[in-house]
Protein backbone atom coordinates (compact mmCIF):
# COMPACT_ATOMS: atom_id res chain seq x y z
CA UNK A 1 0.00 0.00 0.00
CA UNK A 2 1.52 3.17 -0.75
CA UNK A 3 2.30 5.42 2.57
CA UNK A 4 -0.15 8.84 2.71
CA UNK A 5 2.08 11.83 2.78
CA UNK A 6 1.47 15.29 5.09
CA UNK A 7 0.15 16.64 2.37
CA UNK A 8 -2.67 13.91 1.59
CA UNK A 9 -4.02 13.95 5.06
CA UNK A 10 -7.04 15.46 6.59
CA UNK A 11 -5.36 16.22 10.08
CA UNK A 12 -1.48 16.99 10.09
CA UNK A 13 -1.36 14.54 12.96
CA UNK A 14 -3.07 11.78 10.91
CA UNK A 15 -6.00 9.37 12.12
CA UNK A 16 -4.09 8.25 15.49
CA UNK A 17 -4.27 4.42 14.58
CA UNK A 18 -7.93 4.77 13.96
CA UNK A 19 -8.88 6.63 17.21
CA UNK A 20 -9.48 9.80 15.82
CA UNK A 21 -12.05 8.07 13.39
CA UNK A 22 -13.58 6.28 16.81
CA UNK A 23 -14.12 9.59 18.85
CA UNK A 24 -15.53 11.27 15.75
CA UNK A 25 -17.73 8.46 15.43
CA UNK A 26 -18.93 8.72 19.09
CA UNK A 27 -19.58 12.55 18.59
CA UNK A 28 -15.97 13.87 20.04
CA UNK A 29 -13.95 16.04 17.80
CA UNK A 30 -10.24 17.16 19.15
CA UNK A 31 -8.63 20.36 16.68
CA UNK A 32 -5.47 22.55 17.68
CA UNK A 33 -4.55 25.16 15.51
CA UNK A 34 -1.51 27.54 15.53
CA UNK A 35 -1.07 30.55 13.65
CA UNK A 36 1.71 32.70 13.91
CA UNK A 37 2.46 35.91 12.35
CA UNK A 38 5.59 38.39 11.83
CA UNK A 39 4.99 41.91 11.57
CA UNK A 40 7.17 45.19 10.87
CA UNK A 41 6.54 48.76 10.96
CA UNK A 42 8.69 50.06 8.83
CA UNK A 43 7.86 53.81 8.57
CA UNK A 44 5.44 56.15 10.60
CA UNK A 45 3.69 55.33 13.58
CA UNK A 46 5.20 55.27 17.01
CA UNK A 47 7.83 52.88 16.34
CA UNK A 48 9.60 51.03 13.74
CA UNK A 49 9.89 47.69 15.11
CA UNK A 50 9.65 43.94 14.30
CA UNK A 51 7.28 41.72 16.43
CA UNK A 52 5.83 38.02 15.92
CA UNK A 53 2.24 37.24 17.21
CA UNK A 54 1.01 33.66 17.96
CA UNK A 55 -2.52 32.56 18.58
CA UNK A 56 -2.87 28.61 19.81
CA UNK A 57 -6.23 26.91 20.46
CA UNK A 58 -7.23 23.88 21.81
CA UNK A 59 -10.37 22.95 21.27
CA UNK A 60 -13.55 20.05 22.20
CA UNK A 61 -16.53 19.75 20.99
CA UNK A 62 -19.03 16.80 22.04
CA UNK A 63 -22.40 15.97 20.13
CA UNK A 64 -24.17 14.55 23.77
CA UNK A 65 -26.11 12.14 21.42
CA UNK A 66 -24.09 9.55 20.53
CA UNK A 67 -22.42 9.92 23.75
CA UNK A 68 -25.50 9.88 26.29
CA UNK A 69 -27.92 9.62 24.10
CA UNK A 70 -29.23 13.18 24.38
CA UNK A 71 -30.76 14.48 21.51
CA UNK A 72 -29.73 18.02 20.30
CA UNK A 73 -27.13 18.63 22.77
CA UNK A 74 -23.39 20.06 22.31
CA UNK A 75 -20.46 21.04 24.08
CA UNK A 76 -17.81 23.35 23.28
CA UNK A 77 -15.08 24.17 24.85
CA UNK A 78 -11.66 25.46 24.23
CA UNK A 79 -8.11 27.29 25.84
CA UNK A 80 -6.19 29.97 24.03
CA UNK A 81 -2.53 30.68 24.60
CA UNK A 82 -0.91 34.23 23.40
CA UNK A 83 2.53 35.84 23.79
CA UNK A 84 1.33 39.06 23.87
CA UNK A 85 3.13 41.04 21.75
CA UNK A 86 0.71 43.84 20.13
CA UNK A 87 1.57 45.41 17.06
CA UNK A 88 -1.02 47.98 17.52
CA UNK A 89 1.20 49.84 20.31
CA UNK A 90 3.69 50.68 17.35
CA UNK A 91 2.17 51.43 14.50
CA UNK A 92 -0.51 53.39 16.97
CA UNK A 93 -4.03 52.86 14.90
CA UNK A 94 -7.46 53.09 16.67
CA UNK A 95 -8.50 49.50 16.24
CA UNK A 96 -6.27 46.10 16.29
CA UNK A 97 -3.63 46.00 13.81
CA UNK A 98 -4.07 42.43 14.07
CA UNK A 99 -6.76 40.03 14.36
CA UNK A 100 -4.70 37.71 16.75
CA UNK A 101 -3.20 40.79 19.18
CA UNK A 102 -3.79 39.62 22.65
CA UNK A 103 -2.27 40.11 25.87
CA UNK A 104 0.00 37.21 27.19
CA UNK A 105 -1.90 34.57 28.75
CA UNK A 106 -3.53 30.71 28.60
CA UNK A 107 -6.99 31.29 28.80
CA UNK A 108 -10.77 29.46 28.46
CA UNK A 109 -11.57 31.01 25.22
CA UNK A 110 -15.18 29.24 25.30
CA UNK A 111 -16.55 26.68 27.25
CA UNK A 112 -20.73 26.34 26.64
CA UNK A 113 -23.57 23.55 26.13
CA UNK A 114 -26.17 24.02 23.12
CA UNK A 115 -29.91 22.46 23.23
CA UNK A 116 -31.64 22.56 19.90
CA UNK A 117 -35.13 22.25 19.77
CA UNK A 118 -38.24 21.69 17.40
CA UNK A 119 -36.14 20.63 14.42
CA UNK A 120 -33.44 23.53 14.58
CA UNK A 121 -36.04 26.33 15.26
CA UNK A 122 -34.69 26.71 17.91
CA UNK A 123 -31.33 26.58 19.91
CA UNK A 124 -30.44 27.66 23.70
CA UNK A 125 -27.09 28.26 24.89
CA UNK A 126 -25.03 29.22 27.68
CA UNK A 127 -21.52 29.63 29.34
CA UNK A 128 -18.26 30.93 27.99
CA UNK A 129 -19.37 32.66 24.39
CA UNK A 130 -17.58 34.78 22.22
CA UNK A 131 -20.39 37.00 20.77
CA UNK A 132 -19.12 37.52 17.34
CA UNK A 133 -18.59 33.65 16.71
CA UNK A 134 -22.75 34.47 15.94
CA UNK A 135 -23.07 38.33 15.99
CA UNK A 136 -21.77 40.75 13.40
CA UNK A 137 -20.07 37.71 11.78
CA UNK A 138 -18.79 38.41 8.17
CA UNK A 139 -17.55 35.16 6.57
CA UNK A 140 -15.39 37.42 4.29
CA UNK A 141 -13.48 38.21 7.46
CA UNK A 142 -11.94 34.85 7.50
CA UNK A 143 -9.67 35.64 4.57
CA UNK A 144 -8.12 39.49 6.30
CA UNK A 145 -5.68 40.00 9.09
CA UNK A 146 -6.73 43.50 10.34
CA UNK A 147 -9.49 43.49 12.19
CA UNK A 148 -11.45 46.48 10.62
CA UNK A 149 -12.51 43.76 8.37
CA UNK A 150 -14.09 41.93 11.55
CA UNK A 151 -16.68 42.78 13.94
CA UNK A 152 -17.61 46.71 13.00
CA UNK A 153 -16.08 49.31 15.01
CA UNK A 154 -19.27 50.93 16.72
CA UNK A 155 -19.78 47.22 18.31
CA UNK A 156 -15.62 46.08 18.92
CA UNK A 157 -15.55 49.74 20.68
CA UNK A 158 -18.13 49.58 22.90
CA UNK A 159 -18.26 49.46 26.67
CA UNK A 160 -15.11 49.54 28.93
CA UNK A 161 -12.82 47.08 27.45
CA UNK A 162 -15.33 46.27 24.48
CA UNK A 163 -18.04 43.24 24.20
CA UNK A 164 -17.26 39.49 25.04
CA UNK A 165 -15.04 38.41 22.33
CA UNK A 166 -11.84 37.56 20.61
CA UNK A 167 -9.42 37.36 23.37
CA UNK A 168 -11.89 38.14 26.45
CA UNK A 169 -15.02 36.13 26.46
CA UNK A 170 -17.41 36.36 29.29
CA UNK A 171 -20.41 34.25 30.50
CA UNK A 172 -23.48 34.59 28.61
CA UNK A 173 -26.61 33.45 27.60
CA UNK A 174 -28.07 32.65 24.00
CA UNK A 175 -31.46 32.27 22.00
CA UNK A 176 -31.68 31.25 18.14
CA UNK A 177 -35.22 31.22 16.96
CA UNK A 178 -34.98 30.02 13.10
CA UNK A 179 -38.64 29.80 11.70
CA UNK A 180 -37.57 29.43 8.42
CA UNK A 181 -34.33 27.86 6.47
CA UNK A 182 -33.18 31.67 5.24
CA UNK A 183 -34.38 33.41 8.53
CA UNK A 184 -33.33 33.75 12.16
CA UNK A 185 -33.50 35.99 15.15
CA UNK A 186 -31.19 35.61 17.92
CA UNK A 187 -30.49 37.49 21.44
CA UNK A 188 -27.99 37.22 24.12
CA UNK A 189 -27.26 38.64 27.39
CA UNK A 190 -23.36 38.43 28.58
CA UNK A 191 -20.75 39.96 31.21
CA UNK A 192 -20.61 43.64 30.36
CA UNK A 193 -16.81 43.52 31.31
CA UNK A 194 -15.16 40.48 29.98
CA UNK A 195 -11.88 39.34 31.90
CA UNK A 196 -9.05 40.25 30.09
CA UNK A 197 -6.26 37.21 31.55
CA UNK A 198 -8.50 35.01 32.54
CA UNK A 199 -13.02 34.41 32.76
CA UNK A 200 -14.72 36.32 35.05
CA UNK A 201 -17.18 34.07 37.08
CA UNK A 202 -18.90 36.92 38.17
CA UNK A 203 -21.55 38.54 37.45
CA UNK A 204 -22.48 40.85 40.42
CA UNK A 205 -21.84 45.12 40.03
CA UNK A 206 -20.65 44.52 36.49
CA UNK A 207 -23.87 44.81 34.76
CA UNK A 208 -24.82 42.64 31.52
CA UNK A 209 -24.22 43.48 27.95
CA UNK A 210 -27.67 43.12 25.33
CA UNK A 211 -27.49 42.39 21.79
CA UNK A 212 -30.11 41.28 19.10
CA UNK A 213 -29.66 40.52 15.28
CA UNK A 214 -32.16 39.70 12.47
CA UNK A 215 -30.68 37.29 9.63
CA UNK A 216 -31.40 36.84 6.06
CA UNK A 217 -29.29 34.04 4.65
Amino acid sequence: ASRTTLSDREYLTGSWEGERDYLIGNGIRINSTLIGDLFANMGGGIEQETVFLDNWELALSMNLQPLLGWKGAHVNGSLLQNNGQLLTSSVGDLQTANNIEAVQTIRIYELWIEQVLFKNKLSILGGVYDINSEFDYIDSATLFINSSQGMGAALATSGLVGPPTFPATGLATRVKVKPAPQFYIQAAATDAIPGLYHVDWRLNNKGFFYIAEIGLL
